[in-house]
């Protein structure tokens, strides 16, 4: 038996079949979502602060251009920061994101070599009358993973060993509406914030040292064990304006007007244990974008991101050094084939870069904090396939930081496969 989803007789699918293909693109992304272990994926040691590590919201075909699609909208792409570049016309578009990687960081004692693997977006689009478009996503805005870092603390002429990490991730689940007018299109997105962060860190004394847990008892110990778990929910809204001509340009406004969560510690070793509700002002971010094509094979893309970090508030408090962040993207993509041959739409060349630095400082290992910036280079490709129906995009990020002696490289590779429906039509 066929499997058929049907609405009543007139609305998304109007009793029609789903071919195989793209229930088969649905599949992967509930598994993806619901079902499959989803190791560290930004297991990166310059997130040891709690602020978690921002990510970028783009598909993969704008990945191999380093992240840049504010102002892509010729319905193949799709920028999470952007509501008004989620366009189609004629058939619906499903399209699951998944990301391995692999990252490298040298210390002046130990390497450390981490593997991971994550889903970063899944949306789904569906034409609307009026030259409008529905749009379904789900994506995630930031990690907290950290590997497990050793330390040295020298407090009043002590020393202390100190080891940290956590784990955790911020995701967003929206539905968002755009339209056209002319060559203007207009879109806004409504977001469900989602997520938690988890920490453990041991710091361990020379002697036994007294501690006081809740009932004033006083504890000896000597390891002292702590942890603390943090849920996040929150909505958040953005705004997106797109115009699209020989030069696209694209602006784009995101917002949380509200974020709040529950936070427990519990000091294993000295049993203190405290839990209290906690409340976020998340960054605003404002971001503009640009694509030019001089060429019928060539699209040259460019986007710049300002995000409001230093107002970023933690359950009343404003932590010290953190500061407003930028992000710079560009790249470009290229149809090698001549017309009437098949690389005239298929294997196009993609290149990009981008830079952005961390919100927070980096710790110094004789005391103060500088900046830790992160650059990126990209390299993708993709393919349609089922004569038309769907099409596969491929994207390889070469990221790289270092501050002191610490030096990252991040390796991850992004695959999406995407499927479009030919059975649905505007109503």
């Amino acid at each position: 038996m066929k499997a058929q989803f049907f609405s009543g007789g007139g609305g998304l699918f109007s009793g029609r079949r789903v071919s195989p293909l793209f229930l088969g693109v649905l599949l992967v992304g509930m598994w993806g979502l619901f079902g499959s272990p989803r190791p560290a994926s930004a297991d990166t040691v310059f997130s040891l602060d709690g602020v978690g590590e921002p990510l970028i919201g783009s598909d993969v075909r704008a990945w191999g251009m380093g992240g840049a699609a504010m102002a892509l909208g010729d319905g193949r792409s799709y920028s999470v920061l952007n509501p008004a570049t989620a366009r189609v016309r004629e058939q619906a578009v499903l399209s699951v994101t998944a990301a391995p990687g692999f990252l490298r960081t040298t210390g002046p004692d130990a390497v450390l070599h981490r593997e991971g693997f994550a889903l970063d977006l899944a949306h789904l689009l569906f034409p609307q009358a009026g030259n409008g478009t529905l749009s379904l996503s789900l994506h995630r805005l930031a990690s907290f993973n950290t590997p497990r870092i050793e330390s040295q603390l020298a407090i009043d002429g002590d020393v202390y060993r100190r080891s940290a990490q956590s784990s955790g991730s911020l995701t967003a689940a929206g539905v968002g509406y755009s339209v056209d007018w002319g060559n203007w299109s207009l879109g806004g997105r409504a977001d469900y914030l989602f997520g938690s962060a988890r920490e453990e860190w041991i710091v361990a004394f020379e002697a036994d040292t007294l501690f006081y847990d809740s009932s004033g008892r006083a504890v000896s110990i000597r390891d002292q064990v702590d942890q603390q778990s943090t849920s996040i929910l929150g909505a958040g809204i953005s705004f997106g304006l797109l115009y699209r001509g020989e030069i696209s340009v694209g602006a784009t406004l995101n917002w949380s007007p509200w974020a709040e969560g529950h936070a427990t510690t519990a000091g294993l070793a000295s049993g203190l244990s405290e839990s209290q509700a906690v409340d976020y002002e998340l960054p605003l971010r404002i971001g503009v974008g640009g694509a030019w094509q001089p060429g019928p094979r060539l699209t040259c893309v460019i986007d710049g991101e300002w995000s409001r970090w230093s107002k970023f508030r933690y359950d009343g408090e404003y932590p010290d050094d953190i500061r407003d962040s930028y992000r710079l993207a560009g790249g470009i993509e290229w149809y090698a084939g001549a017309a009437g041959t098949f690389l005239e739409h298929h294997l196009p060349l993609r290149l990009g870069a981008a830079y952005t630095p961390l919100p927070y400082a980096a710790r110094e290992t004789g005391g103060g904090r500088s900046r830790v910036g992160k650059g990126l280079l990209t390299l993708g490709s993709g393919t349609s396939f089922s004569k038309g129906r769907g099409w596969i995009d491929v994207a390889f990020e070469y990221g790289f930081r270092s501050h002191a002696a610490i030096q990252e490289q991040e390796f991850r590779l992004h695959i999406s496969i995407s499927a479009v429906e030919k059975w649905s039509r505007k109503f």
